[in-house]
């Protein structure tokens, strides 16, 4: 079986010298581990919120954002309504919906239920009974993980990003589909259809409604600047920002037969995904260094890699932790308490070297890719 190399990966170790490197900058401890997506060594972080503060917070930046796309006509402000619906859309869907098909938030099925739809409708995403199936019963499945009956291995094929490929067709791919009209045409039809469901009559209704109530309000006040830009950020930036993310999640086909029979048949086909680089020992090298992190990877924080989807890799370790909203802290606590015949971790840095791995694993030939290889200290 073939083995992935790639860069980007690197051990647990050379990759808290790489968060602790950050302390050399100007760039506040706390702020530096949100913006990696890595605890500090030593420094731990208090937990600031719990489930339902996040999920107010959140919600109340979706709402400001609506205001100000519906409300205002000054176009800068408009411009920060679009950022924000885009940046608490996506955390709605990839943490809040995602959390409550795991009942950690209020651990009670039905309310988690109600807020996982009611987050569903405003989205404008995939319901939460199918997603649920499509999260839980599949993507979690020791059967079907990271297999061609994956759920998001399905979506990546029918975006053309197949298997056998070439590498470089498939990074051709995935930039075609971004500027590609049919592929959002496609993904907003598909968003439609898990909304648009005549089984689900009462749910049908809510979101009538609520869709029926924006497009008064857009309509009263004849803001066609707000619409369009909520078209972008709630449509187009988003399935943009979905679609990138899951292009560097897992690497596929890599659950073999054998390996499903195993406790950790997720472990070495998932990784933590940081955002950063190594501060440069080198002074002429830091300007450099503070715009790569400004520029590059505090977008991707804020609007792809979002809340806990840096330690995307614990939570299949493990999926029903209570305390997600400290992933930082307890991946890296999970790290230094490894059971026996647990796989270690594996860590990448930069959005775009996750990328490559999963690409370089769907352009090989064979059915199956065992794991990823680790740089050396």
């Amino acid at each position: 079986m073939s083995k992935i190399k790639n860069w980007g990966i690197v051990t647990p170790s050379q990759s808290q010298k790489i968060r602790n490197s950050y302390e050399k900058s100007l760039f506040p401890s706390r702020f530096s581990s949100w913006l990696t997506g890595k605890a500090h060594s030593e420094k731990r972080l208090n937990t600031i919120f719990s489930w339902w503060s996040y999920l107010c917070v959140v919600l109340a930046a979706f709402f400001m954002g609506l205001a100000c796309l519906i409300y205002s006509q000054l176009i800068t402000v408009q411009l920060a309504g679009t950022l924000l619906v885009l940046f608490s859309s996506r955390r709605l869907a990839a943490v809040v919906i995602h959390q409550a098909v795991h009942h950690r938030l209020s651990g009670n099925e039905m309310i988690d239920m109600l807020i996982g739809e009611f987050c569903a409708i405003i989205t404008f995403s995939q319901d939460f009974k199918s997603y649920k199936v499509d999260h839980c019963k599949l993507h979690h499945s020791p059967e079907t993980f990271a297999t061609k009956s994956d759920p998001i291995l399905i979506f990546l094929e029918t975006c053309g990003l197949t298997h056998g490929m070439s590498k470089s067709d498939l990074i051709l791919g995935l930039w075609s589909c971004i500027f590609s009209p049919f592929f959002h045409f496609k993904f907003m039809v598909k968003r439609a259809i898990h909304n648009l469901n005549f089984k689900r009559p009462v749910r049908l209704l809510f979101f009538g409604v609520y869709y029926a109530l924006l497009v008064f309000e857009m309509y009263s006040q004849n803001n066609i600047s707000g619409a369009l830009l909520l078209f972008l950020g709630l449509i187009l930036l988003y399935q943009i920002s979905a679609f990138v993310e899951i292009c560097s999640e897992h690497l596929w086909f890599g659950n073999t037969e054998e390996r499903r029979n195993t406790e950790y048949f997720y472990a070495d086909i998932s990784w933590g995904r940081f955002c950063g680089l190594p501060y440069p020992a080198v002074r002429n090298n830091v300007p450099t260094w503070y715009l790569v992190n400004l520029f590059y990877h505090l977008p991707v924080r804020l609007f792809i890699l979002v809340g806990d989807l840096p330690q995307h890799d614990f939570h299949h370790r493990h999926p029903i932790v209570v305390n997600w909203t400290n992933a930082i802290e307890l991946r890296n606590e999970a790290i230094g308490t490894i059971v026996e015949n647990e796989p270690r971790y594996l860590e990448v840095w930069g959005l775009h070297n996750a990328i490559g791995i999963v690409f370089e694993q769907l352009s090989q030939k064979q059915s199956f890719v065992n794991q990823c290889t680790i740089n050396a200290d």
